[in-house]
């Protein structure tokens, strides 16, 4: 059974709710509540607003933020494995307890 664009579109477009919900994790919920505390406005209103605001961009910048964010988790991942190796090779050599190496790791290698 092929559907065509069009029709699956339409479909689409005839499920779409009245109202449209979803939840923010704990830290995004801080932080719009701290921007519309700074605005005066709702943190209802803001969210209302930033969905709005993102649906006028084209797509291709929504693609390009969104690969950007995927990056960022990599680097962070990649960060997180290189510091672990170097606790793993500063408490072999002998160099450092495993305190220190992590202290000296979380210092030098997970904060950008």
């Amino acid at each position: 059974m092929s559907t065509k664009p069009n029709a699956r579109r339409q479909e689409a477009s005839q499920q779409i709710p009245a109202t449209i919900g979803f939840r923010l994790d704990e830290k995004c919920v801080h932080v719009l509540a701290l921007r519309a505390s700074n605005l005066g406005v709702s943190p209802h209103s803001l969210a209302k607003h930033y969905v709005e605001l993102a649906l006028q961009q084209p797509e291709t910048l929504i693609s390009i933020g969104l690969a950007l964010e995927q990056l960022r988790e990599l680097n962070r991942q990649m960060r997180d494995d290189i510091a672990t190796t170097a606790v793993a090779l500063l408490t072999a050599a002998g160099d450092a307890t495993e305190d220190e190496a992590r202290a000296w790791a979380d210092q030098n290698l997970k904060h950008v």
